[in-house]
């Protein structure tokens, strides 16, 4: 991610002021050095494709994961490759399986996930999967209850179903971006999997992730005004920021609503 130039600093300066006490740029920048000390720290370039939260989540649910494993959108992309390669964190699985519906570095099988079983059991032999990791995907299928449908039918019973979906999220076309979601959307296209809401969580793309569990029932005020960290700041700076936007929103006539960029994570069982 590369930081802002000061053109587009100057609109952001009263807010900035209020969110940290500094220009936009020059946070974003500071963020930009935490996340790519952080990438480094978990094996990722900088400049690489892949969400640290998801990537930190993979890792921390690893001990869990028993094979065959299956990563549904394993491409890699452009030359040379820039995503993530979530085999690497899987050293001792031989039975690692990567589809994409297009050919490339990472994929292992070229499948449509939208096919009848017949096809799916064709092209992966039949097999059926202990864990399913599926990140960042599922906005982008047309069909989305066919794709649910097999995920379900190609995980064992008792296996691990890894999902990350946006809520709020640029519009991004690989090749074409067509939904978002939220967790009760997810449990009723998987209703076959028992979701737990304390492996399950919601994260930002300013790295602050929270379990489900933890967030309650309301979720709007975690993904709505506040990031969470903000939220959860309870230090006299923390509460002037958070009077200081709110005078500005009435000054200025600004939206009440900040919806920011989230992404749930949910992580299940299929049921037995």
């Amino acid at each position: 991610m590369a930081g802002r130039d000061s053109k587009t600093c100057y609109p952001l300066f009263l807010l900035s002021l209020i969110r940290d006490g500094r220009w936009a740029c020059t946070a974003r920048i500071q963020f930009d050095a935490l996340t790519v000390r952080t990438a480094v720290e978990i094996g990722v370039r900088e400049g690489q494709m892949g969400d640290i939260q998801q990537i930190e989540l993979i890792r921390a649910l690893a001990p869990r994961i028993q094979g065959p494993i299956l990563e549904i959108g394993s491409k890699r992309y452009a030359d040379p490759p820039i995503s993530f390669d979530y085999r690497t964190l899987f050293p001792g699985e031989s039975n690692y399986v990567g589809v994409d519906a297009e050919a490339g570095s990472g994929v292992d099988v070229v499948l449509d996930m939208t096919s009848s079983r017949e096809v799916l059991d064709e092209k992966l032999g039949g097999r059926r999967y202990g864990a399913i990791i599926c990140l960042s995907v599922l906005e982008h299928v047309k069909d989305i209850v066919a794709f649910s449908r097999n995920v379900e039918g190609l995980l064992k019973k008792g296996g691990i179903l890894i999902l990350s979906v946006p809520f709020s999220w640029e519009i991004h076309a690989y090749p074409r971006d067509f939904w978002r979601f939220t967790p009760a959307a997810v449990r009723y296209l998987f209703a076959n999997i028992e979701f737990d809401p304390r492996l399950s969580q919601l994260h930002t793309d300013w790295g602050q992730t929270m379990s489900l569990h933890d967030a309650g029932g309301d979720l709007n005020k975690w993904t709505m005004y506040f990031s969470a960290a903000e939220r959860a700041d309870k230090s006299v700076r923390g509460r002037m920021r958070r009077v200081g936007f709110s005078l500005l929103r009435r000054i200025f006539g600004m939206k009440k609503n900040m919806l920011y960029s989230t992404m749930f994570d949910m992580v299940g069982y299929k049921k037995g």
